[in-house]
């Protein structure tokens, strides 16, 4: 099987790095609603198309803790 990062070449880093957590096989390692929510490539691509990024980053870090 390929490397995500060699079929995948033309993703930007973070679009690969969420990839990799989202379709891990390994429950621990795979990521839930929240951590994808707030990831750099959801927050960069798809809110601030949407939203202005003052609100993005207001709303998601208020309510989003380690």
């Amino acid at each position: 099987m390929c490397p995500m990062n060699e079929t995948f070449k033309n993703l930007p880093p973070s679009s690969l790095a969420l990839l990799d957590k989202l379709l891990s096989v390994e429950p621990e390692i795979r990521c839930s609603a929240s951590p994808t929510l707030i990831s750099e490539m959801v927050v960069q691509k798809i809110f601030t198309a949407y939203l202005p990024i003052e609100f993005v980053y207001r709303g998601l870090l208020s309510t989003w803790k380690d």
